[in-house]
């Protein structure tokens, strides 16, 4: 018996946690523009932030939802995307991330 439990494939996660058509919609729109800022196209300032990894689910939507409404005051002149890990790559003794406990979900 192995005390290892493997990572959900990204199938399983895709079958498990569907996303709708407007998710799908508000994904690719958001990727496109992202897109056309780094082509020059779009002449918005592109900031990547985030914290270096999330442990709590409710601190990350909130965190999500703040960067949201900043982003809604400042979206003529600067597109932010919210960057998160969900494991701590570089971890080698502890706790490995979020991602290793979402197991349970699958």
């Amino acid at each position: 018996m192995s005390f290892l439990t493997p990572l959900p494939t990204p199938e399983n996660i895709h079958s498990n946690l569907p996303l709708d058509t407007e998710g799908k919609k508000t994904v690719s729109d958001l990727r496109r523009t992202a897109e056309h800022i780094m082509s020059g196209e779009d002449d918005r300032l592109i900031i990547i932030a985030g914290p270096c990894s999330i442990h709590d689910v409710d601190i990350a939507i909130e965190y999500a939802t703040r960067l949201k409404e900043l982003s809604e005051k400042v979206n003529e002149r600067v597109f932010l995307i919210m960057r998160v890990f969900l494991e701590k790559p570089r971890t080698q003794f502890g706790w490995k991330g979020f991602l290793y406990s979402l197991n349970i979900l699958f």
